[in-house]
């Protein structure tokens, strides 16, 4: 079964908070000391990665985190990196400006988890994806090229690394783009749109979007946002008829999870009309 989203619509915070803290305790329970030479977290390397380097201002902004042991030895670190959960931090920085600016909230989840070290073989690693949604407008507040780096610190917090550095350009919407622009930019959803929280309130203009302006890089969001909110809702029709629109975008950031829903909610469908049917 797909694992749950953690996009947050109000009615489903408390559930799907709860999976997520108890799937992130199942894999960080810590291990029996021993007398093997362990290397310390700080040995570890982070990497980021953008894959999509040209966006538009307000638009979501995917990125990849990948913690790795590239040493010879076990060292301590991470079984898995969740979104928004372990304590990893982000940071953008306009090109040409001394001002490193730390991005706050990845999620709108709370962020109440117990996190722990444990020992990594060599080449072992663990990544995660998700996209920079909260605060767009503060952290790329205007056209330009800016600079992204992670930070992640082990779980007592006593040791931190840094990742490499990425750069995305962010440019001004035109034409068709620039109508959905302003659709966003002139309501007062434009902080939090596309990250899931108070859902109810903003689906109409996610609905608008794909709607109105469904060939753009926004209506993508929006429709992935919303098809995993309806399948959460198990409103599977309204689900498939938001994810079928990225069925076929192999470069979408959850691309792989899009294909993941879709198989599932036919499934789901097929199962329903034997039912139905006996």
């Amino acid at each position: 079964m797909l694992q749950k989203s953690y996009f947050v619509f109000h009615i489903f915070l408390s559930l799907v908070f709860l999976q997520g803290v108890v799937a992130v305790s199942a894999q960080t329970n810590p291990v029996e000391q021993s007398n093997e030479e362990v290397r310390p977290f700080t040995d570890l390397t982070l990497e980021i990665v953008v894959p999509e380097r040209t966006v538009l201002s307000l638009q979501p902004i995917p990125i990849v985190i990948r913690q790795s042991n590239k040493t010879n030895q076990l060292a301590m670190g991470y079984k898995a990196i969740v979104f928004g959960f372990t304590p990893f931090r982000l940071f953008a920085k306009k090109i040409g400006s001394n001002e490193k600016v730390p991005i706050g909230r990845q999620s709108a989840l709370l962020h109440y988890a117990v996190f722990f070290n444990v020992k990594l073989a060599p080449g072992e690693s663990c990544e995660t994806k998700g996209w920079i949604t909260i605060g767009l407008h503060r952290y790329f507040p205007e056209p330009g090229t800016y600079e992204i780096q992670a930070g992640l610190t082990n779980n007592d917090g006593s040791q931190y690394i840094e990742s490499n550095k990425v750069t995305v350009e962010i440019k001004m919407p035109t034409g068709a783009d620039h109508n959905a622009y302003n659709l966003i930019k002139n309501n007062s959803f434009e902080d939090f749109l596309f990250s899931g929280h108070k859902f109810d309130k903003a689906k109409g203009i996610l609905e608008t979007l794909t709607v109105t302006h469904p060939n753009t890089p926004y209506a993508k969001s929006a429709s992935f946002l919303l098809g995993e909110s309806h399948f959460n809702q198990k409103q599977y029709q309204q689900a498939l008829k938001n994810l079928i629109r990225l069925e076929n975008d192999r470069d979408f950031i959850f691309a792989d999870k899009v294909r993941d829903y879709i198989d599932e909610i036919q499934e789901l469908l097929q199962q329903q009309t034997v039912l139905e049917n006996q």
